[in-house]
């Protein structure tokens, strides 16, 4: 992967989700690092994602970077992935988001 392509995407819920419950419903392993902090695999790629205000089980501000992005996925573009995840997780928790960085 290119430099720069490890991009931090900043994230912003319309109320506090739960992001450990979203991955078990998602079925998207995760690892959680710190209380603020969980490292995912998601479509055979890594992400980093950082609450930034909040924790994992309280978060409504989140940082998402991908660390590894498998060939295997269909878009060049690492936003598009994060993209998806993020809106994914959107809709499972039934909380509206937007990118603010």
């Amino acid at each position: 992967m290119a430099a720069n392509e490890q991009q931090v995407k900043r994230y912003q819920f319309a109320s506090s989700i739960d992001l450990s419950a979203a991955f078990s419903v998602l079925d998207i392993e995760y690892l959680t690092v710190t209380e603020s902090r969980a490292i995912t695999i998601y479509i055979r790629s890594v992400l980093n994602i950082e609450t930034v205000e909040g924790d994992l089980e309280n978060a409504r501000i989140l940082d998402v970077e991908v660390l590894d992005r498998s060939s295997r996925v269909g878009s060049d573009d690492p936003n598009d992935l994060v993209e998806t995840m993020v809106a994914q997780i959107s809709d499972v928790v039934g909380v509206d988001f937007r990118e603010i960085s």
